[in-house]
């Protein structure tokens, strides 16, 4: 395949002969030795000059003699005319796709599905296998039953203590009031008889104790019945929405990851190579790029795009710039020419064999590009 470059145009001399007018020279002999010496020697020299600029210029001289003893000559000059012509740079590159991906699994599993084959063109979007899920779908009911738990939670907090939980606080606290008017009566009747000698000190000091745990006990009814009426504390609520939240993070990474088995197609193009088939296990690959083995791969999808690579010198890359026009012919269509444009050119030069060169991307914008 060649690509011949549509480059900058360069100025030409196009000659135009004009006869100049004879003139008698008093001493031909002298005069024409001169001269004949000066076109001998001078204009070799001038071609080569001229020649080397690459410019194309050419000078045409003409001498002609009308006597044996050279007694006249006859100088042909020339003028000059600027001109244009289109200069081409011919170079031989390849053709590939714009993009090319080898399409893997994102965690390591078992391919469940293939839906395509090699050859098939697919589009943006479209479901190209799908992994072995069953495992995540187990963790996903789990985490779901947990967020309902920490939500419910949570609303309770937030509606705060029915009526009926008051009243059962509050039941708590009137027996506890009870049960401390009880044990300070025993303590007062007790306490007399102990002075009067009637009981000992060990029987004293057990009522003593009962009145103390009494009023212990409605304190602590009190507290929970101001509790119970003031509702839940923000702190609390706040702790409880946190718990739902990072409930919630849990399941939308296992729904992620269950997502992440469906394998879908990332542009539209043709799957050029399989790699793997139903039951094998995959794991990810380590490039998106290039070859790679059965092991980290399902499948090779190519873009339907193309575009020609070609590396130029660096003489000829001075003459290259985006958009510009290229023809382009290929091996394979002989007698087919295709249209493109320069759409890269790398910014950056490489040196292999001591031979410095630029990469070039041409796109091909023929219709008739299909048949590539």
């Amino acid at each position: 395949m060649s690509l011949d470059i549509e480059a900058t145009s360069v100025p030409v001399m196009q000659k135009l002969e004009e006869k100049a007018k004879k003139s008698p020279d008093p001493k031909p002999e002298k005069k024409i030795g001169w001269r004949w010496s000066w076109l001998k020697f001078g204009l070799p020299m001038i071609l080569l000059i001229l020649g080397s600029g690459g410019f194309g210029q050419q000078i045409l001289t003409s001498i002609n003699s009308e006597s044996a003893n050279k007694s006249q000559a006859d100088l042909l000059t020339q003028s000059v005319e600027r001109k244009t012509i289109p200069i081409a740079i011919t170079a031989n590159g390849t053709i590939n796709a714009d993009r090319s991906i080898n399409l893997s699994p994102k965690s390591a599993g078992i391919i469940k599905s293939l839906l395509v084959k090699e050859g098939d063109r697919v589009q943006q979007g479209q479901l190209i296998a799908v992994m072995d899920d069953s495992g995540l779908r187990g963790q996903a009911l789990q985490m779901e039953a947990q967020v309902a738990q920490q939500e419910a939670a949570l609303q309770r907090l937030i509606a705060g203590n029915r009526p009926e939980d008051i009243a059962k606080v509050q039941f708590q606290l009137n027996s506890a009031q009870s049960e401390l008017s009880q044990a300070e009566a025993d303590l007062s009747s007790n306490k007399s008889l102990y002075d009067s000698g009637a009981i000992s000190r060990q029987t004293y000091q057990k009522s003593v104790t009962a009145r103390d745990t009494a009023q212990s006990n409605v304190l602590q009814a009190q507290q929970s019945l101001t509790l119970a009426q003031a509702g839940s504390r923000q702190e609390d609520i706040s702790e409880a929405r946190a718990r739902v939240e990072s409930a919630l993070g849990s399941l939308q990474t296992i729904q992620t990851q269950m997502e992440d088995t469906q394998i879908v197609a990332p542009f539209d193009g043709i799957a050029i190579k399989k790699y793997a088939d139903i039951g094998a296990f995959v794991s990810p690959s380590i490039s998106g790029s290039g070859a790679s083995a059965s092991s980290s791969s399902i499948i090779t999808l190519a873009s339907d795009r193309l575009q020609v690579v070609v590396n130029l010198s660096e003489s000829q890359i001075a003459k290259i710039k985006l958009g510009q026009a290229v023809k382009i012919k290929v091996d394979a269509f002989p007698n087919e020419q295709f249209n493109g444009k320069v759409e890269q050119i790398a910014p950056q030069a490489t040196v292999s064999q001591n031979v410095t060169s630029f990469e070039v991307r041409v796109g091909i914008t023929s219709a008739e590009a299909t048949k590539l």
